[in-house]
C-alpha cells in the first residue's frame, strides 16, 4: 500500500462496506479526477492558476426595449479571478436564438471599457423573441458559460448534440485509448435535469476485465467558489461504467464525495449510449445548494488497472467549465 501511495496521477478507491477516494498526486495540472481530499499535501498555487475559469459579470442590453428598426447592442464584462488565475481572457461569444430556432454563434469584440466585450444582434420584426447567452474562454482553455433552459429529447432516436459545447484539452495521443478519448463534450439543462454528453473517438466500451482495464466515464462537479482549508475538492462525481458490477459502483450514479462516495438515489440518473456518444443526466434538485452559485465541472475518463484494491488511472479530460444558470430574453416591440 505504501508503494501505491507514491504513484503519480492515480486515484485510489478502497472498497469495503463504504468506499472512499483519495487522489494521490495532483502536481500534473492537466487533470483532476473526482476530488482532492483535504489531507493531500500539494501546492494550491501550483494547481489553480491554469484551471480556474473566468467570471461573467455585467450584461448590458441597449436599447432595453428595442423596436423592429433597431439593432441590439449587447455588452458584457468578463474578468479572470485575480486571486486565483494568472490567465487572460482570449475569446467571448454571444449565442442567440430567434423564436426558439438553433443558436447563432457570434464572436464578440473588445469594447473601449476595460474587460468589456460587445456584439450586435441585427434588427428583427415586431413580436420576435430573442434568447441569448454568453460564453467566454481564457488563454488556458478554461470556459465560463451562461446556461439557457432548452428542450432535450431524451430518447436514442431524437437526442442531439447540445448547444453548449465543451472542448477537450490537449493530450499525448500515444497514451489515449480511442474509447476513452474525449473528442468534445456538451451540456444542457431543461429546468429539471442536468445533461452531460461525451463524444468519443470510438464506440463507448466496457474495457477488459482480464488485464483488467475497466473503462469509467465521469463528470466531476464542484462548487465554483468552494475552497475548504486550502483544499479544492469535487462535491460530487457523476459516473458511468459499463463494467460496474466489477467495481461495486452503480452502472450510472451521482456519488457524494463528502459521504464516502455514497450514491444519491434521488438524483435518478440514467444514460443513453449510441456508438461513440454517451449521454448522462440527473435531476438538478439533487444538488440544490448550487442553485445560486452555478457549477464548475470537468469531464474525464479513466481505466481501472487494478481490482484489489481498485485503482483508476486518469486518461483524458476537458478543461474546467463554470456554468451559470441564467440566460436573457428580448421581445421586439
Amino acid at each position: 500500500m505504501k508503494n501505491l501511495l507514491r504513484l503519480v496521477l492515480f486515484l485510489l478507491i478502497l472498497l469495503s462496506s463504504n468506499c472512499f477516494a483519495s487522489l494521490i498526486d495532483i502536481f500534473n495540472e492537466d487533470f483532476c479526477l473526482y476530488y482532492i481530499p483535504e489531507e493531500t499535501i500539494y501546492s494550491l498555487r501550483h494547481f489553480i492558476p491554469s484551471n480556474e475559469p473566468p467570471h461573467i459579470k455585467e450584461v448590458e442590453i441597449k436599447p432595453i426595449k428595442p423596436t423592429h428598426k433597431q439593432d441590439i447592442i449587447v455588452k458584457v464584462k468578463v474578468i479572470p479571478d485575480g486571486n486565483l488565475s494568472e490567465n487572460k481572457i482570449s475569446d467571448v461569444f454571444i449565442n442567440y436564438s430567434i423564436n426558439g430556432e438553433s443558436y447563432i454563434n457570434i464572436e464578440m469584440e473588445e469594447a473601449v471599457e476595460k474587460d468589456s466585450w460587445k456584439a450586435k444582434i441585427p434588427a428583427q420584426p415586431t413580436g420576435t423573441k430573442i434568447n441569448f447567452f454568453i460564453t467566454a474562454y481564457d488563454d488556458g482553455g478554461n470556459m465560463v458559460t451562461e446556461v439557457p433552459i432548452t428542450d432535450v429529447k431524451w430518447n436514442i432516436d431524437e437526442i442531439k448534440e447540445f448547444g453548449i459545447q465543451i472542448p477537450e484539452q490537449r493530450e499525448d495521443p500515444r497514451r489515449i485509448l480511442q474509447s476513452l478519448d474525449i473528442v468534445d463534450a456538451g451540456f444542457a439543462y431543461d429546468n429539471k435535469y442536468l445533461y452531460f454528453h461525451f463524444n468519443l473517438a470510438s464506440e463507448v466500451a466496457a474495457g477488459s476485465v482480464a488485464a483488467p482495464y475497466l473503462n469509467v466515464y465521469s463528470v466531476g462537479i464542484y462548487h465554483p467558489e468552494l475552497f475548504k482549508k486550502g483544499s479544492v475538492k469535487t462535491n460530487y462525481v457523476l459516473i458511468y461504467s459499463p463494467a460496474a458490477e466489477f467495481v461495486r459502483f452503480p452502472e450510472v450514479g451521482l456519488l457524494d464525495t463528502d459521504k464516502k462516495l455514497a450514491e444519491i438515489i434521488e438524483a435518478s440518473p440514467n444514460f443513453i449510449v449510441n456508438k461513440n456518444n454517451l449521454w448522462v443526466r440527473f435531476k438538478k434538485d439533487a444538488i440544490k445548494e448550487f442553485e445560486k452559485s452555478g457549477l464548475k465541472i470537468i469531464f474525464g475518463t479513466a481505466v481501472g488497472i487494478s481490482l484489489e484494491p481498485i485503482v483508476l488511472k486518469p486518461i483524458d479530460a476537458t478543461k474546467f467549465v463554470k456554468l451559470k444558470f441564467v440566460s436573457h430574453d428580448i421581445i421586439i416591440e
